[in-house]
């Protein structure tokens, strides 16, 4: 759009340029040029008002950290001119003849007279040529290696993805172009019709020219490197918060426990758990009382992950998994307590009984999740939740309109807003379904994201699989119904590669930007028992789920499961 706009500017600046600015007082070349003025003005009204298309006028750069000088000083320029463009300029363009010979004069000071003005002009022409080797790198190929080193290093995250911040230069550029040079060009027409001013016509034409150049030059550079930029340049990167269990992550447990009654304990020092403290860990029991007496006594029991129960006769001859009956005691008064008179368990923790499904979350939901395409909704947003000590996903969904996702139509959605129409609805998660495969999922061209699910497979490894819809049918009728779930491609002959995590400590305790450990279809990562954390007392089962809202204003073409962490960062 942009670019079209550029090419019918030229037309309007040749028209300009070649009319005879010698007969001022000539009415009907007056009245050209003003017409022409007020065309050009309304054009940029226009687009002013159309930051609601589909590829978007209004465009903010991100400054990201430790960008250098020259990328710095090209982002200042671009905005110096605009802001002199929307404020003085369109004021004069749109009502040129009410101006006086000394505004005028003021203005072309400030322009087409103005060294830094035009040295800026330069400086934006010198950095968008196209790169011919690394010492002659446009403005382009410098931001995107900029970039590439800020994410390598943990900066950068929470901007937005690298392949939009170059297309977002790419623009800024060409719409700081299209100004810059609509001032220059426009200004010597100013000083042509106020003055004698016979002698600007071949300055104009060489600004002209120089203007074709330019933009010319703005496209075939930001194509070159638009052709560089490879999958994870498209990848959004969120930031770290301060890690909360509950609010941003989720943290795989188990807990076995046994009740009482006999037992006779002292009622003082129990108190109502309000989910402040999720994080901590009894180093002995957990015990909840409720006012009848009645105690349920727990034990944290992270060991299912890493022993197969299976292979010990001990385990075999254990009666069959009878889980704690219900009875909301995760309400009740609890307090960490060491309880020597009870009955140990011990053994329901090494062989995996009477695990306790109030306290205990190793479920995971593996319902699928999709949109209604038929008033073309997508997915626009997705996250891990906790609903009834189940791991479940839940997505946001929205419908696109006119091109653009209509945001008064984004509603968040559960598992359980679903029918169940495949068999397991879930998994529980033990010693032997605890592998996760890490891949990223990109749809074919044309199809957005409009479902997901997890997935357990033959080999017991739980993988992602989504659901692209190509939006339109091929007569561009409506919505369409084919839809199609992919799953992810094995991209290496030998057999993934486990990345261990027994030596890693508390993920939650780490102060510093994660960056992705996995590499899409070479890992997969197993739930492992950590380091015990001397921080929150508890002895994680890790990793963790982010349950952070991944969300985008845009249709999404695909989807990943990752690890994240801090690379070298034990105990």
């Amino acid at each position: 759009m942009l670019k079209k706009v550029a090419k019918h500017l030229e037309v309007v600046f040749n028209e300009l340029t070649d009319i005879n600015y010698l007969d001022r007082q000539n009415l009907t070349i007056k009245k050209t040029v003003l017409q022409l003025f007020d065309y050009i003005y309304e054009g940029f009204e226009l687009l002013s008002d159309s930051s609601k298309w589909k590829f978007g006028y209004k465009v903010e750069l991100a400054l990201d950290n430790n960008l250098s000088d020259r990328v710095k000083k090209f982002f200042d320029i671009l905005k110096s001119v605009e802001k002199l463009f929307e404020y003085k300029f369109l004021n004069y363009l749109g009502d040129f003849d009410g101006y006086t010979q000394q505004t005028i004069d003021h203005f072309l000071n400030t322009t087409i007279y103005n060294i830094p003005f035009k040295s800026n002009l330069e400086f934006l022409h010198d950095n968008v040529l196209k790169t011919q080797s690394r010492n002659s790198a446009n403005i382009f190929y410098v931001y995107l290696k900029e970039l590439e080193h800020n994410a390598n290093v943990g900066n950068g995250c929470g901007s937005g993805p690298i392949s939009r911040k170059i297309f977002n230069l790419y623009k800024k550029t060409l719409i700081g172009t299209i100004k810059g040079y609509t001032m220059l060009i426009l200004g010597h027409s100013f000083a042509r019709l106020k003055f004698d001013g016979g002698e600007l016509k071949n300055l104009q034409y060489e600004y002209l020219k120089q203007y074709k150049e330019l933009i010319d030059s703005v496209s075939k550079s930001a194509l070159q490197i638009l052709n560089l930029l490879e999958f994870e340049h498209q990848l959004f990167v969120n930031c770290d918060p301060i890690w909360k269990e509950g609010q941003n992550y989720i943290r795989v447990k188990n807990y076995v426990s046994n009740t009482r009654r006999t037992f006779k304990i002292n009622g003082q020092g129990f108190e109502l758990n309000n989910g402040n403290f999720q994080e901590f860990e009894c180093n002995s029991h957990l015990v909840h009382l409720n006012s009848d007496s009645l105690f349920v006594y727990s034990m944290r029991c992270p060991d299912v992950f890493n022993t197969n129960s299976r292979l010990y006769e001990n385990c075999l001859n254990f009666p069959e998994n009878k889980e704690i009956l219900s009875t909301n005691h995760s309400s009740w008064p609890s307090k960490c307590l060491y309880l020597d008179d009870v009955p140990s368990l011990s053994s329901s923790c090494f062989c995996d009984k009477q695990s306790d499904p109030e306290l205990s979350i190793r479920k995971l939901s593996l319902r699928p999740l999709y949109t209604n395409t038929s008033i073309n909704e997508v997915l626009t947003g997705i996250r891990f939740a906790v609903e009834n000590n189940v791991i479940i996903i839940q997505i946001q969904k929205g419908q696109i309109k006119n091109g653009t996702i209509d945001s008064k139509t984004k509603e968040w959605k559960s598992a359980d807003d679903y029918p169940l129409k495949e068999i397991p609805d879930m998994v529980t998660l033990d010693y032997d379904v605890k592998s996760f495969n890490l891949d990223d999922i990109k749809l074919p061209f044309g199809e957005f994201l409009t479902g997901v699910k997890l997935q357990l497979l033959k080999d017991n490894h739980i993988s992602l699989a989504v659901r692209g819809t190509a939006m339109y049918n091929s007569y561009s009728q409506g919505p369409s119904d084919n839809h199609h779930w992919y799953s992810p491609e094995t991209l290496y002959n030998e057999k993934r590669e486990n990345i261990p995590l027994e030596d890693f400590r508390n993920s939650a305790e780490l102060s510093l930007q994660n960056k992705e450990l996995s590499q899409s279809g070479r890992n997969y990562v197993d739930l492992t028992v950590g380091i015990h954390s001397h921080k929150f007392k508890n002895i994680p089962v890790l990793p963790f789920f982010d349950s952070q809202d991944l969300t985008s204003d845009v249709p999404s073409g695909g989807l990943g499961l990752h690890l994240k962490g801090y690379p070298n960062k034990k105990p």
